[in-house]
């Protein structure tokens, strides 16, 4: 319980960073600041709205590990937690989904979907590892 706990906490660091960076630049760098929040509150609008994403997505890895029954401190869950961080901006930006629940839903699948090939990926790598143990000769 303890690895599931500090693997989920690393993944809400590794979800938020590019975040936190990006809005960082914009403010900082290119005085991209809102008359009506300021540099600051746009900066904390910013982190809660990626927060709910960060939240969307741990749920959505939480149950990809359940049902593929995956370690998910392999490699591809960072990248893809890495991914998803540094693009769910542009699903606030979708024309179609015209509602919070829309685009809830919206990035739960996302997520799943995502998840999900880096779960067959590492799936994959972890079985090849072992059938090369396996078919590896002791000397």
């Amino acid at each position: 319980m303890r690895t599931m706990i500090r693997s989920l906490i690393i993944y809400i660091i590794l979800f938020m960073l590019p975040i936190g960076v990006y809005e960082l630049y914009k403010i900082y760098f290119v005085g991209n600041c809102d008359p009506k929040f300021g540099c600051l509150g746009s900066f904390e609008l910013v982190m809660y709205i990626g927060a709910a994403f960060c939240l969307i997505s741990l749920i959505a890895l939480v149950s990809v590990r359940v049902i593929f029954k995956v370690n998910i401190a392999a490699v591809p869950f960072l990248v893809a937690t890495m991914l998803l961080g540094s693009t769910h901006g542009y699903s606030l930006e979708i024309d179609f989904l015209q509602s919070t629940v829309a685009t809830a839903i919206f990035w739960l699948v996302i997520s799943v979907f995502v998840y999900s090939l880096a779960a067959l990926i590492s799936k994959n790598i972890t079985n090849k590892a072992i059938g090369r143990s396996k078919a590896a000769p002791m000397l």
